[in-house]
């Protein structure tokens, strides 16, 4: 088996044969370039990160996989905000703000998002088969419009 390198390829005439660059000491090996590889799967055409490649980044054919394969959990990590949208970045599905709220967008319209005093919904929230905790609520008609509150066994809506 022989590995060739010219002025644009590394070559190997090997069946299923290894190319391993291994920069010596604290080198790293970089990649002034796009790096392209063949659709693929978890087990083939990926690129892998970790000792046993626990990290796998893929395109089937059809869809593109972050898939983690260890022990350990995948975090999505930022000091600022984590964002998932469309590519254009003109539609937002999910927004996690740093220190702040996580919105859930539907068709790039805010529907659910996490406040310091609970949630706020935008639109109808439907429970099917759900059973909602009413103890909290003031025991006294807190004067604001629309609010609810507890009435002995009973809940009110309060009319300002």
């Amino acid at each position: 088996t022989a590995t060739s390198l010219t002025t644009n390829d590394i070559t190997s005439n090997g069946s299923n044969a290894d190319i391993t660059i291994e920069p010596q000491g604290t080198g790293s090996v970089n990649v002034n370039a796009i790096l392209t590889l063949p659709d693929g799967s978890s087990s083939d055409n990926y690129a892998g990160f970790g000792d046993a490649d626990d990290l796998k980044i893929f395109h089937n054919g059809s869809h593109s996989i972050i898939r983690e394969t260890g022990t350990g959990s995948l975090y999505l990590q930022s000091d600022n905000n984590v964002i998932l949208g469309k590519d254009t970045g003109g539609e937002f599905f999910v927004r996690g703000i740093a220190d702040g709220a996580v919105e859930l967008y539907h068709d790039n319209s805010k529907k659910f998002e996490t406040t310091s005093g609970g949630v706020s919904v935008t639109g109808n929230l439907a429970a099917d088969g759900s059973q909602i905790d009413f103890t909290s609520l003031p025991t006294s008609d807190p004067g604001v419009a629309g609010r609810l509150f507890r009435s002995g066994n009973d809940v009110k809506i309060s009319t300002g």
